[in-house]
């Protein structure tokens, strides 16, 4: 395996297909970037694509944001780990007993994984959470997720610039 990149720049893989994210690929190293594979590109190629990236030296993050039963949840962060990614991710909102499962899966499996965690959706607006029966802006909420993901031993969280100060602070 090459050895994988300082760089901060993370470059998603926003592709609909594995030949066009392949084809992109041809065209970087692994020193430039860091990979972002999400939920599209990942159902249409699979773990293997992971794997082929992982192996040619890339740090993945594995954009996947997973949010279900404890159980569920560490399993699938477990499975992740597997893959060799470097970075994966989780919704806060699944709560704290969830975020400890996903923290323990990756203690566990021993290993560089970084668990983060996403707060709220930049598609969201105060009308989408209060529909939800959250009464409290995005950024307030954004707020109460990130202490939720530092209270249960997240290494970092997702969230939208606009949040990303108010968070810091």
């Amino acid at each position: 395996m090459l050895e994988q990149s300082d760089t901060r720049i993370i470059v998603a893989l926003d592709y609909a297909d594995e030949h066009s994210a392949r084809d992109f690929v041809d065209k970087i190293t692994p020193q430039m970037c860091k990979l972002k594979i999400g939920k599209e590109l990942f159902t249409r190629a699979g773990p293997q694509l992971t794997r082929h990236l992982v192996s040619l030296g890339y740090d993945i993050f594995l954009d996947l944001k997973f949010h279900d039963i404890p159980a569920t949840v560490a399993g699938a962060i477990s499975a992740s780990a597997d893959l060799g990614v470097w970075m994966v991710n989780v919704h806060c909102s699944g709560g704290s007993r969830m975020l400890r499962a996903a923290r323990e899966a990756l203690d566990e499996h021993g290993g560089n994984t970084l668990l983060t965690g996403v707060t709220v959706l930049t598609s969201l607006q105060r009308q989408d959470l209060l529909e939800l029966g959250i009464d409290k802006t995005p950024a307030e909420q954004a707020l109460v997720l990130a202490s939720l993901a530092a209270a249960n031993g997240l290494d970092g969280i997702v969230c939208s610039a606009q949040e990303a100060g108010l968070i810091k602070d």
